[in-house]
């Protein structure tokens, strides 16, 4: 429902689009490893099977939209040597806030939200790990409609990389949880 096919044919990218389905990126308590898969096996297999794609951290990126934009910033934050880069476009950057309004789906995942502070899950504990460590942040590009019902997160997101000095690109303007908003 995008133009994503166009956009990568014009500059040369190549895209890889996991399916998570409503695992937030993350190995669930009942043991299915969605995360391994996205943030070990997938990328071995991508550059086994095209070895012509740069396996530099400055050519690469991670980005997503709605709960693939949680899972972005999880990977290029749990992996800041892999990935100079991260977009989220309208993410549920506030998982344990999300597992809290979503409490059916993260009991399945997690067991409770409280599980996610502090573990790979956590991308405020990630951010200030980093922070803490000295290590390099990749870069963050964030952005949601005002009238999403997720722009609560965004702001909270927001506001934490501003209290730690997180540069990052923020964008928004007039839009939903659609497609009309992530294509523009």
């Amino acid at each position: 429902r995008s133009s994503i096919e166009k956009c990568a044919a014009a500059d040369d990218w190549a895209v890889v689009m996991p399916d998570a389905q409503k695992s937030y990126y993350s190995n669930t308590v009942d043991g299915e490893r969605y995360w391994d898969y996205i943030g070990e096996e997938l990328p071995y297999l991508v550059q086994k099977n095209f070895p012509l794609l740069s396996d530099r951290r400055e050519d690469r990126f991670a980005a997503g939209l709605s709960m693939g934009g949680y899972g972005a910033m999880k990977m290029a934050l749990n992996y800041p040597d892999r990935f100079c880069a991260a977009a989220s476009f309208s993410g549920a950057l506030d998982l344990e806030r999300e597992m809290q309004e979503e409490a059916v789906l993260g009991k399945a995942l997690f067991g409770s939200a409280e599980n996610i502070r502090g573990t790979e899950n956590d991308l405020f504990y990630l951010i200030r790990k980093l922070r803490d460590e000295g290590k390099e942040i990749p870069g963050i590009y964030l952005s949601c409609g005002t009238e999403d019902p997720i722009y609560p997160q965004s702001q909270t997101f927001r506001q934490v990389l501003d209290e730690l000095e997180v540069p990052c690109t923020y964008e928004e303007w007039p839009g939903k949880h659609d497609w009309v908003f992530w294509e523009e």
